[in-house]
């Protein structure tokens, strides 16, 4: 279980492997500007489905089958040098880092920073704004009382710009989609190999987490792209940080037949996030696995990804 960084620098030379290749799924969806891949949806299972075997938690059942529609993912994860040119553009306070900017992925955001930087962006490219923003009433259907934003914010998913995945959107493409191989984590179901696929917190991390030799090479979070990606070409779905989805997080109900409804709760206290951190267990970056926080909170692990409707 133990390795250090040496092994990863010797496999890469012996093995002739390439970080950000993946030899156990071929990559599917072409990427279409702007380092977002076009994802065919289609009907699966969400939640503890089998090969999550004993490390499920009671908010990933019951298992229930969706369907999600076409849509747009970005390859990687928001990083620092794209959301400080909104930040320089609006004026803004840039987020806070705590390893460096450039091509990390974007932390110390929160869900309303997401969700302004989608429409700026929207804006730049000319494309139809999803979030229409209230900032002058307090949202009734934001029940936190550590919240003291609580914008009203409505999404048409039926527009064209960027927008933070749903949850179902974000699951489905995490376990690579109409390509899944059915793996515990995104890219691999062997915990043995997800040092290769997911910048994460080892056993070692866990009581040395300042040791920069930890298994997967990078003591805090690591530029985007920097491990093997999912089935569908998806860098960091698993590890590195944890990415701010639409949703309000709430239980699963047990539905009959195939869900249309992916677009979560339509109030509650949390948003839902997805996919682990650099400061996670593997079993945290399960594809399964469920986190929430309140949507002012900025975290030094949370970050954000693209999502676009075609």
């Amino acid at each position: 279980m133990m390795r250090i960084y040496a092994l990863l620098v010797c496999w890469m030379c012996l093995g002739g492997m390439v970080l950000g290749q993946s030899p156990e799924g071929k990559q599917l969806g072409g990427l279409e500007g702007n380092g977002m891949v076009f994802i065919e949806g289609g009907e699966f299972l969400m939640g503890c489905t089998k090969e999550q075997r004993k490390n499920c938690q009671e908010d990933e059942q019951p298992v229930h089958k969706v369907l999600v529609d076409d849509f747009y993912m970005g390859k990687y994860e928001v990083t620092f040098a794209e959301y400080d040119a909104f930040c320089e553009a609006t004026g803004r306070g840039k987020a806070n880092d705590d390893e460096g900017r450039g091509n990390r992925p974007v932390i110390n955001v929160s869900w309303y920073d997401a969700v302004e930087y989608c429409n700026w962006l929207s804006e730049q490219e000319g494309l139809e704004l999803c979030y229409k923003i209230d900032k002058e009433n307090k949202d009734p259907n934001n029940k936190n009382e550590y919240d003291d934003v609580k914008w009203i914010v409505d999404c048409d998913f039926g527009k064209n710009g960027y927008r933070l995945p749903t949850e179902a959107e974000w699951e489905y493409a995490a376990r690579g989609g109409s390509a899944s191989e059915g793996n515990q984590w995104a890219g691999t179901g062997k915990e043995g190999k997800l040092f290769l696929y997911a910048n994460y917190c080892d056993e070692n991390c866990e009581f040395n987490w300042q040791d920069p030799l930890r298994n997967d090479g990078y003591q805090k979070t690591a530029p985007v792209g920097s491990f093997r990606p999912n089935e569908l070409g998806l860098y960091d779905m698993s590890g590195n940080v944890w990415e701010w989805c639409w949703d309000w997080y709430d239980l699963y109900v047990s539905k009959k037949g195939v869900s249309r409804d992916v677009f979560g709760a339509t109030y509650g206290s949390n948003r839902v996030s997805r996919g682990g951190g650099w400061y996670s267990g593997a079993v945290y970056m399960r594809v399964s696995d469920r986190s929430y926080v309140y949507p002012s909170n900025r975290g030094f692990d949370r970050g954000f990804r693209l999502t676009r409707t075609p």
